[in-house]
């Protein structure tokens, strides 16, 4: 691995979130070492960020970044599963530590969705020998091969899974076996976007679901009181959050939300290459662009992709950002005490 780099060094301060201030800590340069570009990131239960690549040529492993605050992170691989070069690849981590990787082969019959423990090894119990393929949505009452894009796990041995096809849709499927949970809901129909959310998550204190889709970042809600994942063709109220305000994306976008803050914070990388858009989702209107406005940072940083990723330590919250186009996991501070009025840069 390169040494960790400085090539940011700024701070990004924004209006709004409590007079709170992103401050860049480190940029983790990993581009000599991996295979392809950056894909998706997530930090699993020990605090490593691990992570996807696409383009390329050959196989490749995901790959976990250790102590990524430390003055030397160290890259090694999380597991040596194989997996082409797709734009389809994303990793979610369940509360037991469990690691999913969803990979979309760009062929229904043959993407799947594999499991891992903490420690990297298959868990033979999920699917057929630790491997869901093909993924079945029950789509109108049809159980359906589909290919998955992109999801979460969330409370109770359950994920939501995001599929690419037609129509694009979402379900719960059974962390433990795989199987469909319920009916899948038709999102191109209810939003009017043929494309697939990326970047999602779910908030079990307002049964809200939350994503991001060609960054256009939505809320799902039931109208029913007690409404349940199980059953999620009760989820039927899609608000788009000041969309027509965000920058436009295309398909390989990615999300996070922080619950404690209930900031998310979610990439859009076509028409505006590379912005990481960060939401209070108490007040969506107060929003801000990463790198946007700031006399000489490019806020195309990400390139033609990127992900983020919340995480905490030492009681402070942290961002990581995939950036495609360094090479790099771009890493932030939040600093809530800071006190400042306008976006600045120094050094």
């Amino acid at each position: 691995m390169k040494k960790v780099a400085s090539a940011l060094a700024l701070s990004l301060c924004l209006v709004g979130f409590a007079q709170a201030e992103w401050t860049h800590v480190k940029n983790i340069d990993v581009s000599d070492d991996i295979v392809g570009a950056i894909k998706s990131i997530v930090v699993d239960s020990q605090g490593d960020i691990l992570f996807t690549t696409y383009f390329g040529s050959g196989d490749r492993p995901i790959y976990r970044v250790e102590d990524p605050l430390a003055t030397s992170p160290t890259l090694t691989t999380f597991s040596t599963t194989e997996y082409a070069s797709t734009n389809g690849s994303d990793l979610t981590v369940d509360g037991d530590g469990n690691v999913y990787f969803i990979h979309d082969t760009n062929f229904d019959t043959s993407s799947y969705i594999r499991k891992f423990d903490s420690a990297g090894n298959v868990v033979a119990s999920f699917g057929s020998g630790g491997t869901l393929s093909p993924v079945v949505f029950n789509i109108a009452g049809t159980p359906t091969n589909r290919r998955p894009r992109a999801a979460t796990a969330v409370a109770g041995d359950r994920f939501l899974a995001f599929s690419w096809g037609t129509p694009m849709a979402m379900a719960v499927l059974d962390a433990t076996t795989g199987a469909p949970v319920g009916l899948a809901v038709d999102t191109g129909a209810a939003t009017g976007i043929a494309d697939s959310f990326q970047g999602m998550d779910y908030d079990p204190a307002t049964n809200t679901i939350v994503g991001n889709l060609r960054g256009n970042l939505y809320t799902i809600e039931s109208e029913i009181m007690g409404a349940s994942l199980d059953n999620l063709a009760e989820y039927t109220i899609f608000t788009k959050l000041a969309g027509e305000s965000y920058p436009a994306g295309n398909s390989n976008n990615g999300g996070s939300w922080d619950a404690d803050s209930n900031l998310f914070a979610f990439t859009s990388s076509k028409s505006t290459p590379g912005t990481v858009t960060i939401v209070d989702l108490n007040d969506p209107s107060n929003k801000t662009v990463l790198g946007e406005g700031l006399s000489g940072f490019d806020p195309g940083f990400l390139g033609t992709s990127g992900d983020v990723a919340f995480f905490r330590s030492g009681g402070e919250l942290y961002l990581a950002v995939a950036a495609e186009s360094l090479g790099d996991i771009v890493i932030f501070r939040l600093d809530e005490a800071s006190s400042v009025s306008d976006w600045m840069m120094h050094d």
